[in-house]
């Protein structure tokens, strides 16, 4: 065997133990579990909660911003259906291997 080979052999062993390490990082790093899920959920929803009161009522009251933080809510509770039912998902498959 030529070193040259040798030394490709090694060299495309290191990346694929790097690219190994990254898809495992991000594998890991994607799943959800389910109370942390909705623990940010509950925080987030009552920061939009506390903005809606501010803009929608009182003497500070404004229309547009109302509108705005409306939608924003709308958009964050569909991204927080989607969290919990992808941590659920996680969660029951991680259960079902377990039994």
């Amino acid at each position: 065997m030529d070193t040259r080979e040798s030394n490709l052999a090694w060299i495309i062993a290191g990346i694929l133990f790097v690219l190994l390490i990254v898809v495992g990082y991000l594998w890991y790093s994607n799943t959800h579990d389910l109370d942390n899920v909705l623990e940010d959920g509950q925080e987030d929803i009552g920061y939009y909660r506390d903005e809606i009161a501010k803009h929608c009522r009182g003497p500070e009251a404004d229309e547009e911003q109302c509108a705005e933080d409306m939608e924003d809510l709308s958009d964050l509770l569909r991204e927080f259906s989607e969290d919990i039912d992808a941590a659920a998902t996680t969660t029951l498959d991680a259960n079902a291997e377990a039994d």
